[in-house]
């Protein structure tokens, strides 16, 4: 496993450990937000597939878009529309990040 998916592993756990406390109080809060972009970053980083990328950017937007937040709207729609604009880039992306994940695979596997 190289650094990037171990990064990925640790960032992943922090963000289920924040959102575990947080989101049914405040999708916007600061740790959340935080570790939900070094996710992204990790995934990027890691060669993980377009489809994993896509659904977590996917999934990001819609929890912020419905969860509950006591943050004002103009500190929480610059948020949003940073992960609607990183779902935009990704999917504009996707033969670069399919073709990533198919070498990180071949290095994996020796091949």
């Amino acid at each position: 496993m190289d650094f990037f998916s171990h990064a990925l592993d640790y960032f992943q756990k922090a963000l289920r450990i924040v959102e575990s406390h947080f989101v049914s109080v405040d999708v916007y809060h600061d740790d959340i937000i935080l570790d939900a972009e070094k996710v992204f970053q990790s995934m990027l980083c890691s060669g993980q597939s377009f489809d994993d990328v896509c659904s977590f950017c996917v999934k990001r937007c819609q929890i912020l878009r419905d969860g509950p937040s006591s943050k004002p709207v103009d500190t929480r729609a610059p948020i949003l529309q940073k992960w609607e604009d990183r779902l935009r880039d990704v999917e504009s992306r996707r033969s670069e990040i399919e073709a990533k994940h198919a070498q990180m695979r071949r290095d994996r596997d020796g091949k």
